[in-house]
């Protein structure tokens, strides 16, 4: 109806915009550089609904989604360790897509312009209160093989803000001499650059570095080796990008994309 193609044109028109902004603005990771398109729903539950319900809809979304063509990873996150207070409210839980651009926008497109999708959507504003945001994602490590049998993951983020001064040539030295110097023993599974691009309150300083590991045994086999690697660390908070400590979630993958 009339006021459905008003909301949809309302959607893309902002949609544009947004995408025209950060692209006509410097970035420090490199506009050129390879990526894919996330998108995060942070939700709460609303009163009456459960884990269990979001991880059914899930499921019927995501099978409509492939219906259509759309070629998805997706994930449920749990919060395990975050940076929140006690005396503060936290998210129960992260909904997380990862698409190349040209699918990302057709979700989109028919979440907010279907009647499919928008049945959808009023059942999902039913289950959970979500803030949208879309990040580009950079692929920097991932152990392929083991990525494909694991459905059951811990995943970290780490929020960064760059130096004033610090270039994309130089973030990009940097992490290529962290691929280079990677130890055996690591025990994460991917390393990811998440840059901020539409939603949220971060700057264009500010990305976050985002990390897979099979469980959290293997996640603490990380913390153990960090005085190792504490040289490096201080030495790139120190002249690269001052990094919080990161925040754990445990994982459970709905979807994988389809080669």
């Amino acid at each position: 109806n009339g006021e459905n193609t008003m909301k949809a044109m309302l959607f893309f028109a902002l949609l544009s915009a947004c995408a025209f902004i950060t692209t006509a603005k410097a970035d420090h990771h490199g506009q050129n550089a390879p990526g894919e398109m996330v998108t995060l729903n942070l939700c709460t539950l609303n009163e009456g609904h459960t884990y269990a319900d979001v991880v059914s809809f899930q499921n019927r979304w995501i099978k409509w989604a492939k219906s259509r063509g759309i070629n998805l990873f997706n994930e449920l996150l749990s919060p395990l360790i975050t940076s929140m207070p006690p005396s503060e409210s936290s998210l129960d839980f992260i909904e997380l897509s990862v698409t190349d651009y040209e699918h990302g926008g057709q979700m989109l497109a028919d979440w907010a312009g279907t009647d499919e999708g928008q049945s959808f959507a009023q059942e999902w504003g039913e289950v959970a209160s979500c803030s949208v945001r879309l990040q580009h994602l950079v692929m920097k490590y991932q152990d392929m093989a083991a990525l494909a049998e694991d459905r059951d993951r811990i995943v970290t983020f780490t929020r960064c803000e760059i130096h004033e001064g610090v270039t994309g040539d130089d973030l990009r030295a940097v992490h290529q001499r962290a691929l280079d110097q990677r130890d055996e023993s690591a025990t994460n599974l991917y390393w990811g650059v998440m840059l901020p691009r539409t939603g949220g309150t971060d700057g264009r300083n500010v990305f976050r570095h985002a990390n897979i590991f099979a469980d959290i045994e293997a996640y603490t086999a990380n913390l153990a080796g960090m005085p190792r690697r504490q040289p490096r660390i201080t030495d790139y908070n120190q002249r690269y990008a001052s990094c919080d400590l990161p925040t754990v979630w445990s994982s459970e993958v709905m979807s994988m994309i389809e080669n």
